[in-house]
């Protein structure tokens, strides 16, 4: 079966304090393009240079929920497990963000215990995350607070698991994020507190989006044509071509 190409790009580069909208219809292949960046993908040819991978954070338009506490949401994929002694995070820091393989794997060399004091203090970190993402009620609205554990997935409404997700990349401040319709669900006022954070947390940004509205957190835009191929505009450009009419 022949391949179809979604994308014909030249160079695109986002640099640090830089921010990029990726724009088009549905099936124009933002998404794919978006995980090939993100090197999700590795089909096609090319070049995609950038931090390392435990600098980069991806938030999908529907969050991965697994099991566990509402600590251990916030801090995906982060890893830490309970101990008799302690809780244990599987990297050398325990705010450095590592791979979800990594994450999962109990016999990672290099696990340090986490203090009480260093508990403390991470937990009042993740609590005025919650409180910046108005998602504070979460502490009261299930037993035992940050240590509740229920079918997160379930009882919580998309537009709620996105702002989790938001706090898991507030928490781990990566250089660059990638959000594919991460704030879709939110309330126009709601995703303008988002990007600001997201713009205050990350060197660089790339996302996708339909609201006009977004433009106005991001520096550039990268909007699909016909047939595959792409064109990159400064967001002042772009403003200016919507309003004669050559948004083209």
């Amino acid at each position: 079966m022949p391949y179809r190409i979604l994308c014909q790009l030249g160079c695109v580069a986002v640099n640090a304090g830089e921010s990029l909208l990726v724009m088009g219809p549905s099936g124009c292949g933002k998404s794919s393009l978006l995980r090939v960046i993100a090197g999700l993908w590795t089909v096609g040819s090319g070049t995609v240079s950038g931090p390392a991978p435990d600098r980069v954070f991806f938030l999908p338009q529907k969050p991965f929920m697994p099991l566990g506490t509402l600590r251990q949401q916030l801090l995906f994929p982060t890893g830490w497990r309970q101990q008799l002694t302690g809780a244990t995070v599987h990297s050398a820091q325990h705010d450095i963000l590592i791979s979800q393989d990594q994450a999962h794997n109990k016999e990672q060399p290099g696990s340090c215990v986490i203090t009480m004091d260093d508990r403390s203090s991470m937990d009042q970190r993740l609590q005025e995350l919650l409180q910046s993402v108005k998602l504070d009620q979460l502490l009261h609205r299930f037993h035992g607070g940050l240590d509740a554990e229920v079918d997160w997935a379930s009882v919580l409404s998309l537009g709620e698991q996105q702002r989790v997700a938001l706090v898991r990349l507030l928490y781990h401040k990566p250089d660059l994020a990638f959000l594919d319709e991460g704030t879709a669900a939110l309330d126009p006022q709601t995703e303008a507190i988002a990007y600001n954070m997201v713009a205050a947390s990350c060197s660089s940004y790339v996302s996708i989006g339909h609201r006009q509205q977004l433009l106005d957190w991001h520096t550039h835009v990268l909007v699909s044509n016909e047939q595959g191929s792409w064109s990159m505009y400064t967001v002042s450009d772009y403003k200016q071509r919507l309003v004669t009419g050559m948004n083209r």
